[in-house]
């Protein structure tokens, strides 16, 4: 009878560092798609930097950012809303 405890007491002792290895497993899987999903939005972000070495585009970057050509003039307005 007392091997038995014994017995039952080792196994309870396995069970939680393995319900722990199913958890961290899971785990593993969902970093796993998500770092996927990280690479692939990299790409589409490469990608779109190395588009903006067309002129239209590096021209209407700078636009937004305030930039000018040389010779024009730069206007504020303010008070409008969006």
């Amino acid at each position: 009878m007392a091997l038995t405890i014994v017995l039952g007491v080792v196994l309870v002792s396995y069970l939680n560092p393995l319900i722990g290895l199913a958890q961290s497993y899971r785990g593993t899987g969902d970093a796993r798609a998500r770092l996927h999903e990280l690479v692939a939005e990299n790409h589409r972000l490469h990608d779109r930097v190395q588009s903006s070495d067309e002129p239209a585009v590096v021209e209407l970057e700078a636009r937004r950012q305030g930039m000018v050509w040389a010779g024009e003039r730069a206007y504020v307005v303010r008070g409008l809303s969006r």
